[in-house]
């Protein structure tokens, strides 16, 4: 308020049921004119009417000055109702990152992962408001338990926060993480059970469809455990020498607990196997020296020998001579 210098004034706040009145001392110049904690108590939230007179030396007194403020010192209730559905996971299956909750209607919501702002959204006239996590958030929140809240300002710059909603970030789907195979021999013609591990636990029926095999086919796939299983493949008939047997992962319809989908992979880089179904070539033979026109004793023993054979490298060779 300003005043003459010397005047009494008096100012008087009101809120039509309770009364705060303040005394002071005109200066010539505007002096503030403050509430204390007990007034604000007494005055309550809503319209303040406010209003000054002065009275100078002599004992005149001035007209009623008067003015109005809205006086709001309660923050807004703010309020997370869901992440992520009924069991609070946020995982990569559609609408399982929205952040749902109320607070103070039309006015601005700010989501919040500890010090970190994650993003902005406006609640509706009714209050609700909602929030969809984005992969930007998803990194900065990181895999595992976390919580989020929400923070809303109102227009008398009252701050609300709500409670801390916990929850847990799963967006990663299972992956093979290891592929063994239990064939000691480095070329086999014989089926090969592999066994894949899977990182976490699988959801659903893992069978034939799910794996297929280079220079083979999955005849059988058998659950050890909800991480592993074996794969039997048998190899194709004719796979020459220097093939070799792998698998690939066909995701279907298999999730985590989270709900994340299995995608599709080539294992060949975890464990191959290799093979050769192929029948070697006939042996060529050609008859030893002198031998063409009939073999005498010395020529049958010759070290040259009475025949000669060439054969695929590595093959096992079988001669039998009969009369």
């Amino acid at each position: 308020v300003t005043a003459e210098l010397g005047s009494a004034i008096s100012v008087t706040f009101t809120n039509g049921a309770a009364t705060v009145t303040k005394s002071l001392t005109g200066t010539g110049a505007a002096q503030a004119v403050t509430l204390v904690a007990a007034d604000v108590t007494a005055l309550g939230q809503g319209t303040i009417n406010v209003a000054a007179s002065a009275t100078d030396v002599a004992g005149n007194t001035s007209t009623l000055g008067n003015s109005s403020f809205t006086l709001d010192t309660v923050a807004p209730t703010v309020t997370i109702s869901a992440i992520g559905g009924p069991d609070s996971v946020v995982s990569s299956v559609a609408g399982d990152a929205v952040v749902t909750g109320t607070a103070e209607a039309l006015r601005t919501v700010t989501i919040m992962s500890g010090a970190n702002t994650l993003g902005t959204t406006t609640a509706d006239g009714s209050g609700n408001y909602s929030y969809t996590l984005t992969s930007n958030n998803i990194t900065t929140i990181a895999q595992g338990a976390d919580s989020i809240t929400a923070t809303q300002t109102d227009a008398a710059g009252n701050t609300g926060t709500s409670a801390a909603f916990a929850i847990n970030v799963d967006t990663l789907a299972p992956t093979v993480t290891t592929v063994t195979d239990s064939t000691s021999a480095s070329v086999t013609n014989q089926p090969i059970t592999f066994t894949a591990t899977f990182g976490e636990a699988v959801v659903g029926t893992v069978g034939i469809s799910n794996f297929t095999a280079t220079n083979g086919v999955v005849s059988s796939v058998t659950m050890i455990d909800s991480t592993r299983y074996t794969i039997v493949v048998t190899p194709n008939a004719n796979v020459a020498a220097g093939n070799t047997v792998a698998l690939s992962l066909v995701g279907g319809s298999l999730t985590d607990a989270a709900g994340n989908a299995i995608t599709n992979a080539n294992l060949s880089s975890l464990d191959s196997q290799g093979v050769d179904t192929a029948a070697p070539s006939a042996p060529a033979f050609a008859l030893g020296s002198n031998v063409s026109g009939g073999a005498t004793s010395a020529e049958a023993i010759q070290g040259t020998g009475v025949v000669t054979i060439n054969a695929e490298l590595g093959s096992a060779i079988s001669v039998a001579f009969t009369n």
